[in-house]
Protein backbone atom coordinates (compact mmCIF):
# COMPACT_ATOMS: atom_id res chain seq x y z
CA UNK A 1 0.00 0.00 0.00
CA UNK A 2 1.50 3.88 -0.79
CA UNK A 3 1.01 6.17 1.82
CA UNK A 4 0.22 9.92 -0.59
CA UNK A 5 1.50 13.10 0.85
CA UNK A 6 0.01 16.26 -0.11
CA UNK A 7 1.95 19.81 -0.24
CA UNK A 8 -0.28 22.58 -0.13
CA UNK A 9 0.73 25.71 -1.09
CA UNK A 10 -1.23 29.31 0.04
CA UNK A 11 13.88 15.55 5.39
CA UNK A 12 19.19 7.02 11.61
CA UNK A 13 18.29 7.16 15.37
CA UNK A 14 14.97 6.28 15.62
CA UNK A 15 14.65 4.79 19.55
CA UNK A 16 10.84 5.44 19.87
CA UNK A 17 8.12 7.27 18.72
CA UNK A 18 8.59 10.84 17.99
CA UNK A 19 5.98 13.63 18.25
CA UNK A 20 5.18 16.08 16.21
CA UNK A 21 8.28 18.41 17.91
CA UNK A 22 10.49 15.88 18.48
CA UNK A 23 13.82 15.78 15.49
CA UNK A 24 15.51 12.61 14.76
CA UNK A 25 17.83 14.01 11.87
CA UNK A 26 18.24 17.60 11.65
CA UNK A 27 17.35 20.27 14.34
CA UNK A 28 15.11 22.41 11.90
CA UNK A 29 13.31 19.28 10.67
CA UNK A 30 9.69 18.50 11.98
CA UNK A 31 8.59 14.92 12.85
CA UNK A 32 5.26 13.39 11.79
CA UNK A 33 4.52 10.34 13.43
CA UNK A 34 2.31 7.67 11.68
CA UNK A 35 1.50 5.59 14.56
CA UNK A 36 -1.74 7.37 16.02
CA UNK A 37 -3.28 5.95 12.97
CA UNK A 38 -2.80 2.58 13.97
CA UNK A 39 -5.59 3.14 17.08
CA UNK A 40 -8.18 3.73 14.58
CA UNK A 41 -10.16 7.08 13.02
CA UNK A 42 -11.21 8.27 15.97
CA UNK A 43 -8.45 8.43 17.93
CA UNK A 44 -6.07 10.77 15.05
CA UNK A 45 -5.28 14.59 15.16
CA UNK A 46 -3.81 16.05 11.52
CA UNK A 47 -0.50 18.48 11.55
CA UNK A 48 1.16 20.87 9.44
CA UNK A 49 4.24 22.13 8.89
CA UNK A 50 4.73 25.92 7.70
CA UNK A 51 7.34 27.06 4.97
CA UNK A 52 9.39 29.58 6.41
CA UNK A 53 7.53 32.24 4.54
CA UNK A 54 4.30 30.62 6.18
CA UNK A 55 2.47 30.50 2.90
CA UNK A 56 3.07 27.04 2.39
CA UNK A 57 2.61 24.15 4.72
CA UNK A 58 2.73 19.99 4.87
CA UNK A 59 -0.23 18.44 6.10
CA UNK A 60 -0.58 15.18 8.06
CA UNK A 61 -4.02 13.68 8.14
CA UNK A 62 -5.52 10.31 7.69
CA UNK A 63 -8.36 8.39 5.62
CA UNK A 64 -10.52 4.91 7.28
CA UNK A 65 -9.11 1.88 6.34
CA UNK A 66 -12.12 -0.73 7.58
CA UNK A 67 -10.77 -4.27 9.15
CA UNK A 68 -12.37 -7.45 8.71
CA UNK A 69 -13.63 -7.43 11.85
CA UNK A 70 -11.64 -10.22 13.11
CA UNK A 71 -7.90 -10.43 12.55
CA UNK A 72 -7.84 -7.26 10.33
CA UNK A 73 -8.66 -4.00 13.03
CA UNK A 74 -10.21 -1.06 11.81
CA UNK A 75 -6.84 1.70 11.11
CA UNK A 76 -6.36 4.73 10.02
CA UNK A 77 -4.20 5.37 6.88
CA UNK A 78 -2.18 8.46 6.72
CA UNK A 79 -2.01 10.82 3.89
CA UNK A 80 0.69 13.03 4.21
CA UNK A 81 -0.57 16.43 1.60
CA UNK A 82 1.40 19.58 0.15
CA UNK A 83 -0.42 23.17 -0.01
CA UNK A 84 -0.25 26.10 -2.05
CA UNK A 85 -3.00 28.40 -2.09
CA UNK A 86 -5.73 26.62 -3.33
CA UNK A 87 -3.21 23.78 -4.92
CA UNK A 88 -2.83 20.21 -3.29
CA UNK A 89 -0.09 18.39 -4.53
CA UNK A 90 0.11 14.64 -4.33
CA UNK A 91 3.31 12.99 -3.16
CA UNK A 92 3.97 9.00 -3.09
CA UNK A 93 6.18 8.20 -0.13
CA UNK A 94 7.74 4.73 0.48
CA UNK A 95 5.14 2.28 2.16
CA UNK A 96 7.42 1.03 4.74
CA UNK A 97 7.88 4.89 6.38
CA UNK A 98 6.16 4.80 9.62
CA UNK A 99 6.61 8.61 10.11
CA UNK A 100 8.41 11.47 7.95
CA UNK A 101 11.16 14.52 8.89
CA UNK A 102 10.33 17.65 7.33
CA UNK A 103 12.95 19.99 6.43
CA UNK A 104 11.96 22.52 3.96
CA UNK A 105 14.79 25.23 2.16
CA UNK A 106 15.68 28.67 3.52
CA UNK A 107 13.36 30.01 0.33
CA UNK A 108 9.89 27.85 0.87
CA UNK A 109 10.51 26.57 -2.61
CA UNK A 110 11.88 23.23 -1.95
CA UNK A 111 11.56 20.41 0.98
CA UNK A 112 13.58 17.68 1.78
CA UNK A 113 11.34 14.74 3.19
CA UNK A 114 13.27 11.60 5.45
CA UNK A 115 11.55 9.25 6.28
CA UNK A 116 12.02 5.48 9.03
CA UNK A 117 11.42 2.00 8.19
CA UNK A 118 13.10 1.03 11.43
CA UNK A 119 15.22 1.93 14.18
CA UNK A 120 18.21 1.47 11.46
CA UNK A 121 17.00 1.99 7.56
CA UNK A 122 15.54 5.23 6.23
CA UNK A 123 15.70 7.12 3.14
CA UNK A 124 15.10 10.76 1.98
CA UNK A 125 13.34 12.05 -1.04
CA UNK A 126 13.48 16.08 -2.40
CA UNK A 127 11.14 17.91 -3.73
CA UNK A 128 11.27 21.19 -5.80
CA UNK A 129 7.63 23.04 -6.02
CA UNK A 130 6.33 24.25 -8.93
CA UNK A 131 3.56 25.56 -10.89
CA UNK A 132 1.52 22.49 -11.53
CA UNK A 133 2.87 20.43 -8.91
CA UNK A 134 6.17 18.90 -7.86
CA UNK A 135 9.54 18.03 -8.88
CA UNK A 136 11.61 15.17 -7.25
CA UNK A 137 15.72 15.18 -7.22
CA UNK A 138 17.41 12.00 -8.87
CA UNK A 139 19.41 10.78 -6.19
CA UNK A 140 21.50 8.30 -8.32
CA UNK A 141 24.75 9.83 -8.75
CA UNK A 142 24.57 10.16 -4.39
CA UNK A 143 23.72 6.42 -4.68
CA UNK A 144 26.03 5.51 -7.39
CA UNK A 145 29.02 7.57 -5.18
CA UNK A 146 28.32 5.01 -1.93
CA UNK A 147 28.37 1.87 -3.64
CA UNK A 148 31.45 2.96 -5.60
CA UNK A 149 33.29 4.02 -1.85
CA UNK A 150 31.50 0.93 0.22
CA UNK A 151 31.02 -1.82 -2.71
CA UNK A 152 28.68 -4.08 -0.82
CA UNK A 153 29.94 -7.58 -1.57
CA UNK A 154 33.58 -6.45 -1.18
CA UNK A 155 32.82 -6.24 2.77
CA UNK A 156 34.43 -8.83 4.98
CA UNK A 157 31.37 -11.22 5.64
CA UNK A 158 29.03 -10.12 3.43
CA UNK A 159 26.38 -12.02 2.59
CA UNK A 160 26.01 -12.40 -0.70
CA UNK A 161 22.19 -12.09 -1.31
CA UNK A 162 22.02 -8.57 0.72
CA UNK A 163 25.51 -7.22 -0.78
CA UNK A 164 23.92 -8.06 -4.68
CA UNK A 165 20.71 -6.40 -3.13
CA UNK A 166 22.76 -3.44 -2.02
CA UNK A 167 25.36 -3.03 -5.13
CA UNK A 168 23.54 0.16 -6.63
CA UNK A 169 23.58 1.73 -3.77
CA UNK A 170 19.65 2.27 -3.38
CA UNK A 171 19.30 0.72 -0.07
CA UNK A 172 21.82 2.30 1.88
CA UNK A 173 20.32 5.09 4.36
CA UNK A 174 19.61 8.33 3.18
CA UNK A 175 18.95 11.80 5.17
CA UNK A 176 18.55 15.55 4.50
CA UNK A 177 19.95 17.37 7.72
CA UNK A 178 20.66 20.59 6.41
CA UNK A 179 20.03 23.23 3.62
CA UNK A 180 23.46 24.83 3.10
CA UNK A 181 21.94 27.30 0.50
CA UNK A 182 18.26 27.46 -1.07
CA UNK A 183 19.44 25.06 -3.78
CA UNK A 184 21.99 22.39 -1.97
CA UNK A 185 20.98 20.21 0.38
CA UNK A 186 23.00 18.36 3.01
CA UNK A 187 22.76 14.53 2.92
CA UNK A 188 23.70 12.10 5.98
CA UNK A 189 24.67 8.68 3.73
CA UNK A 190 25.17 5.79 5.66
CA UNK A 191 25.65 1.88 5.18
CA UNK A 192 22.92 0.77 7.76
CA UNK A 193 23.91 -0.78 11.24
CA UNK A 194 23.37 -4.08 10.60
CA UNK A 195 26.06 -7.34 10.80
CA UNK A 196 24.36 -8.51 6.92
CA UNK A 197 26.35 -5.37 5.69
CA UNK A 198 29.43 -6.88 6.47
CA UNK A 199 32.94 -4.64 7.16
CA UNK A 200 31.24 -1.75 6.01
CA UNK A 201 28.41 -1.24 8.04
CA UNK A 202 27.70 1.53 9.92
CA UNK A 203 30.07 3.97 7.42
CA UNK A 204 29.20 7.36 7.04
CA UNK A 205 29.80 9.90 4.05
CA UNK A 206 28.37 13.27 3.89
CA UNK A 207 27.46 14.96 0.65
CA UNK A 208 25.97 18.73 -0.42
CA UNK A 209 23.73 18.01 -3.29
CA UNK A 210 22.22 20.21 -6.31
CA UNK A 211 18.66 20.10 -5.76
CA UNK A 212 18.05 21.22 -9.00
CA UNK A 213 20.17 18.44 -10.83
CA UNK A 214 21.02 15.77 -8.56
CA UNK A 215 24.60 16.19 -9.06
CA UNK A 216 27.29 16.12 -6.34
CA UNK A 217 28.27 19.52 -5.34
CA UNK A 218 30.77 18.16 -2.52
CA UNK A 219 31.55 15.31 -0.37
CA UNK A 220 33.17 14.98 2.73
CA UNK A 221 34.17 12.00 5.07
CA UNK A 222 32.37 11.43 8.64
CA UNK A 223 34.66 13.22 10.23
CA UNK A 224 34.36 16.52 7.74
CA UNK A 225 30.42 15.82 8.24
CA UNK A 226 30.85 16.30 12.27
CA UNK A 227 33.08 19.16 11.95
CA UNK A 228 31.05 21.12 9.28
CA UNK A 229 27.54 20.33 10.23
CA UNK A 230 27.13 18.66 13.48
CA UNK A 231 25.48 21.75 14.99
CA UNK A 232 22.21 21.25 12.44
CA UNK A 233 22.45 17.24 13.47
CA UNK A 234 20.05 15.97 16.24
CA UNK A 235 22.16 13.53 17.37
CA UNK A 236 25.76 13.35 18.44
CA UNK A 237 27.54 11.87 14.85
CA UNK A 238 29.94 8.84 15.86
CA UNK A 239 32.72 8.29 13.53
CA UNK A 240 32.76 4.74 12.54
CA UNK A 241 35.74 2.73 12.85
CA UNK A 242 37.58 1.55 9.15
CA UNK A 243 35.84 -0.67 6.84
CA UNK A 244 36.84 -4.07 6.99
CA UNK A 245 37.54 -5.67 2.68
CA UNK A 246 37.62 -9.25 1.66
CA UNK A 247 41.30 -8.34 0.35
CA UNK A 248 43.79 -6.26 2.21
CA UNK A 249 44.01 -4.84 -1.36
CA UNK A 250 40.64 -2.92 -1.16
CA UNK A 251 40.91 0.78 0.59
CA UNK A 252 38.56 3.41 0.98
CA UNK A 253 38.76 5.74 -2.22
CA UNK A 254 40.41 9.16 -1.37
CA UNK A 255 38.06 12.20 -0.93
Amino acid sequence: MKYLVLVLVSTFLLGSIARAEDHIWSKQGTVLSFFQGYEGIGHVKSSRVYSPDHQKYVLLDFKADKGDGATIPDVAIPVVSIIAGKQIIPVELDEEWVQVEVLWSPDSKSLALTGAFNAYTNSTKILHLTADGSQATPLSELQKNMALLYPPCKALDALTDVCNADEDGASFNYASVAWADPHTVVIMAEVPCSSFEGGIMCQVEGYELDTRTGRIVSRMTARQLKQRWQSSLAFNLHIPSAPEWQSSTQSHPLP
